[in-house]
């Protein structure tokens, strides 16, 4: 909707990049929110910042869908969008550092995996529950009225949502670990300059262990929406596809989380990793040829195997750092993987798209391909975190 709302002065080709380009600017001030929001929730506590995070991209996203049109206020609709996605994304930065860290500090030792899987797996409740959404504005609100009207709602539902999610972390415990630490004067100043400076190098192992995560979810699951459209797929048919996927992706998450505390959260990432590098082109192919039931079955298998390692990773990386620089060393080794592969990786695909057209399908694969090549080298290096103890 944005090509036409918002970015309708410029030719459709031209318009659906800078759609692309807006939308991407969300993943790149990710990791600022994650250094900004670690650096706070490490100093003044989980409970307190958690809001803040929600607090900030929930009023965004409302932003976003109030923001007028083009043809309303002109050239500053597209700035203010742009504005309020990059703000968007310094909210959601700070969420994953902050959400991981909190459940892994309340979570007794021999339950942390599962636990902590729940906030990797709400990624899966989110997407089955946009895309339902979706379906039901756009089945109320149809043509000119979807544009007009159906898509802010959507918007609105979203920052409602998130506003009440605020309100009842303003109801949680603060961490007991962080109460701690509090109590016996161990806040650093700046805890994640200080972590940034004393163990940047595990940081940037753990980011690299991340990029298949989020490469494997935005291209099986945004990037070919548009693709397959292309391909004379009613983008209906497989925006269901997402949904069926996105139950996959809950279900074998669920094994995932529940795997974490028997055989450990490395090697269940590393299963998971192998699986995506052995069915991404596969896959990929699949949704290349355009057969609507093999494209189905494509996207239902890659997000259950992305499912399957990503539970693993909210124990995981909170448990690589001291609890003084828990929430800003989570964060920043997931959200630092964003730009890369969130922000990145759908524009290659577009590239490739223009380069190879129809067939370039298994060259998505290919890229999906190196991600997770790069995550399992990044992987090897890493320490197991079951059964450790928080210090």
């Amino acid at each position: 909707m944005w090509p036409k709302v918002v970015f309708p002065f410029t030719g459709v080709a031209a318009a659906l990049l800078l759609s692309l380009t807006t939308y991407a600017v969300g993943f790149f001030s990710r990791p600022i929110g994650s250094f900004v929001f670690g650096n706070m929730g490490d100093r003044r506590g989980r409970k307190n910042t958690l809001m803040w995070t929600l607090i900030v991209s929930g009023l965004c996203t409302l932003g976003m869908g109030l923001v007028p049109s083009f043809y309303t206020i002109g050239l500053a609709a597209p700035v203010i969008l742009t504005l309020l996605r990059f703000g968007q994304g310094l909210g959601l930065g700070g969420e994953w550092g902050g959400a991981t860290t909190w459940v892994v500090e309340v979570s007794s030792k021999g339950k942390r995996g599962f636990w902590a899987g729940f906030v990797a797996n709400a990624v899966f409740f989110g997407l089955i529950l946009a895309n339902l959404t979706f379906i039901a504005l756009e089945s109320v609100y149809r043509g000119s009225a979807f544009l007009n009207i159906g898509w802010r709602i959507a918007f609105i539902i979203g920052a409602v949502v998130v506003l009440i999610g605020a309100a009842i972390r303003y109801a949680l415990m603060e961490s007991p670990l962080f109460k701690k630490i509090l109590e016996s004067g161990a806040i650093e100043n700046m805890p994640a300059v200080r972590l940034l400076r004393k163990e940047w190098k595990k940081v940037l192992l753990l980011t690299g262990t991340v990029l298949y995560i989020t490469a494997v979810g935005y291209l099986s699951q945004v990037f070919s929406i548009g693709y397959l459209a292309a391909r004379k797929i009613p983008p209906p048919y497989t925006i269901t596809s997402v949904i069926i996927a996105g139950v996959a992706g809950v279900v074998f998450g669920l094994i995932g989380m529940y795997l974490a505390d028997i055989i450990g959260r490395k090697k269940m990432i590393l299963i998971g990793q192998l699986a995506v590098l052995l069915l991404s082109v596969p896959m990929f192919y699949l949704i290349q040829i355009g057969s609507p039931p093999l494209t189905r079955l494509a996207i239902i298998v890659l997000t259950a195997t992305e499912g399957l390692g990503f539970s693993s990773f909210s124990s995981f990386l909170s448990e690589q750092f001291d609890t003084k620089y828990r929430f800003s060393g989570s964060g920043l080794s997931y959200q630092l993987a964003t730009p890369f592969a969130g922000g990145l990786g759908p524009i290659i695909a577009s590239s490739l798209l223009v380069v190879y057209g129809l067939s370039s399908g298994i060259y998505v694969g290919v890229e999906v391909l190196i991600y997770t090549l790069i995550g399992i080298l990044c992987l090897i290096p890493t320490v197991e975190t079951k059964g450790r103890e928080l210090g």
